[in-house]
């Protein structure tokens, strides 16, 4: 990865979105397996080859985690200080990396979590910039985990699962049409609004994988459901109030105002499908109990979503 010194001045002066921009993603393809069979030593040649910020990031992450190469933290040491030689511009990821190389050095434990670039990623073109990655990483991870789920419902099971899938799409779908369409006041703040999006997907899929497991002690009980219904019609009536304030136009401010109470209502149907889903799982005496706390801890996740959407608009 030698460059000239001329090169050098001129990648500096690029912004950092455009070298950013300058990367090859086959590189990336390799590694995770996007649309190619994985093969951590074409990812490795390919960084190897590559002239930018985030080829020294994965190849430092490779070291780390021991992806097609043995762990070995001397070598991760040497890969930063080549890139900081390249790159004199220090920031916060680089640092970040530093500190973690140096930790695992002098510790020398075999049990560290895996590392991912979204997990160090430390700048806003960082942040940025796996997120994106982070997205298809997880979509391929819970496209894996989809198949051995399938395999597990029996007929009637498949059937509501079905149905819940289509009421979360749904959902999805038109969160993402309300999304874009108060976007155009706040065009800044795009990416976090479709954050929450992806914490919604988070939330489905993680209540998926756990399905199975024995379930707990319910967490909720009457009282908390009608308290946190009571809550969710509150936050409601404020955004909507907002919208009013927000959107000077009364015919847009109307429109939004349209398009989330029709997202409430996908979000009523989505809950419900949950709890028809969850009843063809559990058949056991407490199943009542379970579905209250279940509804609960649903409508608690909505007005999280909505205090957070709220907030981010108003930011």
């Amino acid at each position: 990865m030698k460059r000239t010194s001329i090169l050098l001045v001129f990648l500096l002066l690029i912004p950092l979105n455009e070298l950013f921009a300058q990367f090859d993603r086959e590189c990336i393809n390799y590694y995770y397996g996007f649309d190619v069979e994985q093969d951590y030593q074409k990812a490795k040649e390919c960084f190897e080859k590559d002239e930018s910020n985030i080829s020294y990031i994965f190849l430092i992450l490779m070291y780390l985690n021991g992806d097609g190469v043995e762990i070995n933290y001397d070598k991760a040491l040497k890969t930063l200080k080549q890139w900081e030689k390249d790159y004199p511009n220090n920031n916060a990821t680089m640092e970040n990396l530093s500190d973690i190389i140096l930790t695992r050095s002098e510790n020398h434990q075999n049990d560290y979590d895996r590392l991912e670039y979204w997990h160090i990623a430390s700048t806003t073109y960082d942040i940025g910039f796996s997120s994106k990655f982070q997205v298809q990483y997880e979509d391929q991870q819970f496209s894996k985990y989809s198949k051995t789920f399938d395999e597990q419902l029996n007929e009637a099971q498949i059937e509501k699962f079905i149905q819940l899938k289509n009421a979360f799409d749904d959902l999805i779908s038109q969160e993402k049409h309300l999304v874009e369409l108060m976007e155009t006041a706040n065009k800044d703040n795009l990416d976090q609004q479709f954050s929450l999006v992806n914490e919604v997907t988070n939330k489905y899929r993680d209540r998926l994988k756990n399905i199975f497991s024995k379930h707990p002690v319910p967490k909720y009980f009457e009282n908390d459901l009608l308290l946190a219904n009571e809550q969710l019609n509150s936050t409601l009536s404020t955004f909507y109030k907002f919208i009013s304030f927000w959107i000077t136009e009364k015919d847009d401010a109307k429109h939004v105002q349209d398009l989330l109470t029709q997202n409430q209502q996908f979000w009523n149907i989505y809950t419900d499908s949950w709890l028809v889903f969850f009843k063809t799982i559990d058949n056991s005496m407490f199943i009542d109990q379970y579905l209250v706390s279940l509804k609960t801890e649903l409508t608690l996740e909505r007005i999280e979503e909505l205090e957070e959407m709220h907030s981010r608009f108003s930011f």
